[in-house]
């Protein structure tokens, strides 16, 4: 039964993948133009080496790429750093500095996964009986809903083996040798789309965060024209936990009994952080009544 169900989704694996290739070379050729648009060089400094590790330092050089530096897509990948490091484990080499090939390979197993559920959501409409009865052992419902689990379950027990996976090389063939300027062009408007959503997203973040910042300015100046009136002198510049606890926390309460709003109290520790310690910052952001 399970070599049967292999050879079928191979072979369905296989035929989703061909029929859709034309979907993965644009989102490859979308992801690759906001790069280009969107990201600058980055270049390893090993002026700060020690004598002992030579991994140097990720650096962004604040230039754009520039297309004619690659012969192919596949050059651009492997030669070009993302600006991301992690810890290598190796001897003399402590950090492993990212080009962009870990996330295209990344994109292309993400690519090849949701092929793969599409599959498998067919054969269940189908009510395929090798597919049903390899579910049914494993004690999954054979549903639509639970294609997803279903999939995860398919890749996690093997039933595809090393096909999968090899398969990937394959899929990635389609791209690797295409002339840069000409993902490029492909992908550039999708991309030039997405960046302006990204920058109205931003300003409205940050006309968002101006407003609560305004509005937490204004509830902060009533206390300090509590805490100046009932002490007799400024409030100091940082708030450390003890100054809170005994005098602080009661002009907030006082506040809420007067109408101010438990948000807008919560909006000056998370808005106006730089005027208090971080405990004291982490207090007022989740203040609650009942916990004073």
């Amino acid at each position: 039964m399970i070599k049967f169900l292999e050879d079928i989704l191979k072979e369905k694996l296989k035929n989703q993948c061909e029929n859709n290739m034309n979907d993965y070379v644009q989102l490859v050729a979308n992801w690759f133009a906001y790069i280009i648009l969107n990201n600058n060089k980055h270049e390893i400094d090993h002026r700060l080496d020690p004598p002992w590790d030579n991994s140097g330092m990720i650096t962004d050089i604040e230039e754009k790429f520039d297309l004619d530096d690659y012969a192919t897509f596949n050059d651009f990948i492997k030669r070009e750093y993302t600006g991301e490091s992690n810890a290598s484990y190796v001897s003399g080499h402590g950090m492993y500095h990212y080009t962009y090939e870990e996330p295209f390979e990344q994109i292309t197993l993400e690519w090849l996964t949701s092929q793969l559920y599409l599959v498998i959501k067919s054969l269940i409409e189908k009510e395929n009986k090798y597919l049903k009865e390899w579910v049914e052992n494993k004690n999954i419902s054979f549903n639509i809903k639970e294609a997803d689990d279903i999939t995860e379950d398919i890749l996690f027990e093997d039933v595809v083996g090393d096909f999968f996976y090899s398969y990937v090389w394959g899929i990635k063939d389609n791209v690797l040798n295409t002339h840069p300027i000409i993902l490029f062009r492909r992908g550039k408007e999708e991309a030039k789309n997405k960046i302006r959503k990204e920058e109205i997203k931003q300003k409205k973040s940050q006309k968002e965060f101006q407003k609560n910042r305004e509005k937490a300015e204004f509830i902060w100046e009533k206390i300090l024209k509590m805490y100046k009136l009932k002490y007799g002198h400024e409030i100091p510049n940082k708030i450390k936990k003890p100054l809170y606890d005994n005098k602080i926390k009661q002009l907030f309460i006082e506040l809420l009994k007067n109408g101010v709003n438990i948000e807008e109290i919560r909006g000056i520790g998370k808005f106006l952080s730089f005027r208090f310690s971080n405990s004291v910052s982490t207090l007022i952001s989740n203040f609650n009544i009942l916990e004073e």
